[in-house]
Protein backbone atom coordinates (compact mmCIF):
# COMPACT_ATOMS: atom_id res chain seq x y z
CA UNK A 1 0.00 0.00 0.00
CA UNK A 2 2.82 2.18 0.81
CA UNK A 3 4.45 2.09 -2.45
CA UNK A 4 1.06 1.86 -3.96
CA UNK A 5 0.14 5.55 -2.99
CA UNK A 6 3.96 6.85 -3.48
CA UNK A 7 3.47 5.35 -7.10
CA UNK A 8 0.51 7.58 -7.06
CA UNK A 9 1.98 10.93 -5.87
CA UNK A 10 5.04 10.37 -7.61
CA UNK A 11 7.85 10.45 -4.70
CA UNK A 12 9.73 8.45 -2.73
CA UNK A 13 8.56 6.73 0.39
CA UNK A 14 11.37 6.29 2.63
CA UNK A 15 10.99 9.74 4.82
CA UNK A 16 7.39 9.37 4.73
CA UNK A 17 4.46 7.46 6.84
CA UNK A 18 1.55 6.07 6.02
CA UNK A 19 -0.41 8.95 7.25
CA UNK A 20 1.46 11.57 5.32
CA UNK A 21 1.46 9.67 2.22
CA UNK A 22 -2.46 9.20 2.24
CA UNK A 23 -3.22 13.22 3.20
CA UNK A 24 -0.52 13.68 -0.26
CA UNK A 25 -2.93 10.88 -2.28
CA UNK A 26 -6.09 13.01 -1.30
CA UNK A 27 -4.50 16.05 -1.53
CA UNK A 28 -3.50 15.08 -5.04
CA UNK A 29 -7.05 13.47 -5.83
CA UNK A 30 -8.96 16.65 -4.70
CA UNK A 31 -7.37 18.67 -6.96
CA UNK A 32 -7.14 16.50 -9.76
CA UNK A 33 -11.03 16.13 -9.21
CA UNK A 34 -11.80 20.05 -9.01
CA UNK A 35 -9.85 20.57 -12.74
CA UNK A 36 -12.18 17.52 -13.93
CA UNK A 37 -15.34 18.89 -12.84
CA UNK A 38 -14.88 22.17 -13.32
CA UNK A 39 -14.13 20.62 -17.34
CA UNK A 40 -17.59 18.18 -16.97
CA UNK A 41 -19.59 21.29 -15.84
CA UNK A 42 -17.98 23.49 -18.73
CA UNK A 43 -18.74 21.06 -21.68
CA UNK A 44 -22.01 19.54 -19.85
CA UNK A 45 -23.51 23.15 -19.73
CA UNK A 46 -22.35 23.89 -23.12
CA UNK A 47 -24.41 20.51 -24.89
CA UNK A 48 -27.57 20.63 -23.49
CA UNK A 49 -31.13 21.52 -24.58
CA UNK A 50 -30.94 25.57 -25.20
CA UNK A 51 -34.98 25.60 -24.60
CA UNK A 52 -34.59 24.21 -20.71
CA UNK A 53 -31.43 24.62 -20.19
CA UNK A 54 -29.68 23.83 -16.76
CA UNK A 55 -26.52 24.84 -15.72
CA UNK A 56 -24.14 22.90 -13.78
CA UNK A 57 -21.60 23.80 -10.99
CA UNK A 58 -18.31 21.77 -11.15
CA UNK A 59 -19.55 20.59 -7.21
CA UNK A 60 -22.09 18.85 -8.81
CA UNK A 61 -19.69 16.73 -10.41
CA UNK A 62 -16.76 16.15 -7.78
CA UNK A 63 -17.10 13.39 -5.82
CA UNK A 64 -14.75 15.28 -2.61
CA UNK A 65 -17.64 17.84 -2.53
CA UNK A 66 -20.89 15.98 -3.39
CA UNK A 67 -23.16 16.08 -0.30
CA UNK A 68 -24.80 13.69 0.92
CA UNK A 69 -28.29 13.30 2.83
CA UNK A 70 -27.09 13.43 6.29
CA UNK A 71 -28.64 9.92 7.97
CA UNK A 72 -31.33 9.98 10.54
CA UNK A 73 -30.53 8.72 13.85
CA UNK A 74 -32.85 5.92 15.85
CA UNK A 75 -34.06 7.32 18.85
CA UNK A 76 -32.67 5.01 22.02
CA UNK A 77 -35.76 3.31 24.22
CA UNK A 78 -36.19 0.88 26.78
CA UNK A 79 -37.77 -1.12 23.95
CA UNK A 80 -34.27 -1.14 21.99
CA UNK A 81 -31.48 -0.57 24.22
CA UNK A 82 -31.21 -4.37 24.09
CA UNK A 83 -30.11 -4.43 20.71
CA UNK A 84 -27.67 -1.30 21.48
CA UNK A 85 -26.43 -3.30 23.94
CA UNK A 86 -26.10 -6.78 21.72
CA UNK A 87 -24.15 -4.48 18.91
CA UNK A 88 -21.74 -3.12 21.18
CA UNK A 89 -20.84 -5.88 23.84
CA UNK A 90 -21.83 -8.68 21.03
CA UNK A 91 -24.14 -11.89 22.92
CA UNK A 92 -21.82 -11.81 26.19
CA UNK A 93 -23.58 -12.69 29.44
CA UNK A 94 -24.47 -9.89 31.31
Amino acid sequence: MIYRLAGIIGVNPGPLTLRELLWMAEGLGETAWSHTSALLAAVWSGNQNMKKPRFFAPAEFNPYLCQKAPKQGIRITADNIGLLKMAILGNQPE
